[in-house]
């Protein structure tokens, strides 16, 4: 794929990247202090103007489609479609966890280089891992889902048909269930573990990938992106962690 817009805003704080011909160009975050309402008009029409790029040189438009928050999948598809739409680009929808799979199995054999740890030395010996990837669904939940990361393979593979809506606590349990169904270590990553780092066991922590691992970013999409087929801008549509509150509601009601 030749010139490629990518849009992620699915957790709080959302980026736009850039790439031709699969290369990542750049890759930049939203403000902070404003809503992906306000900055990512802004943010594009920025990145692009710092490639010397217009919209009309655009080929393909990839946006993160979820799991994620309501309000902001809801802004970058949206988006998405219609500049797709304006400038006759291809779109291309690709799920948040994949895209955050993708980035994983860019930058895990760097990382794997320079730590000293058992279990990384034990992944670098094996070549390859198992990572569960997971982004917060709110009320103490998490959207995951499993990859396997070969590495030196730029293309993660799914271990699953689509995401778990599951407790934190089942999510980070995961490691006695998995390790009964394959010989690769297993990896967790995702903004999910910012608050368990600390309250994790020793035994444990190695396995926990930092920050920014697994965390939403542009430029996984367009990783993603360049390993996916586009789709019907007409049929796009967001997919959420879960539903909202006052479904949920409404459904115990009956």
């Amino acid at each position: 794929m030749a010139k490629l817009l990518a849009i992620e805003t699915t957790g709080l704080r959302g980026s736009v990247a850039c790439a031709d011909e699969g290369n990542i160009l750049t890759c930049e975050l939203l403000r902070p202090d404003q809503r992906s309402a306000q900055s990512l008009i802004p943010a594009i029409e920025t990145t692009l103007k710092s490639l010397g790029w217009s919209v009309s040189d655009l080929d393909g438009i990839a946006v993160a489609v979820g799991p994620g928050s309501f309000t902001g999948l809801r802004v970058g598809v949206t988006t998405a479609k219609v500049l797709a739409w304006a400038c006759g680009a291809s779109i291309y929808g690709i799920d948040s966890l994949e895209a955050a799979a993708f980035s994983i199995a860019a930058d895990l054999p760097y990382y794997l280089q320079n730590a000293a740890d058992p279990l990384y030395a034990e992944i670098s010996e094996r070549g390859a891992a198992r990572v569960t990837v997971a982004l917060s669904a709110q009320r103490g939940d998490v959207a995951s889902r499993d990859y396997l990361i070969r590495l030196g393979d730029p293309r993660p593979i799914p271990q699953e048909i689509s995401f778990r809506l599951e407790p934190i606590a089942d999510w980070l349990n995961r490691r006695s269930e998995v390790s009964l169904e394959t010989r690769f270590p297993l990896l967790y990553a995702g903004p999910p573990l910012a608050s368990r780092r600390l309250k994790a066991a020793a035994t444990q922590s190695s396995a926990f990938l930092p920050e920014p691992f697994g965390f939403p970013s542009a430029d996984g999409v367009a990783r993603a992106a360049d390993a996916a087929s586009p789709v019907d801008p007409f049929t796009l549509l967001p997919v959420y962690s879960r539903e909202s509150a006052a479904e949920e509601k409404r459904k115990k009601a009956k």
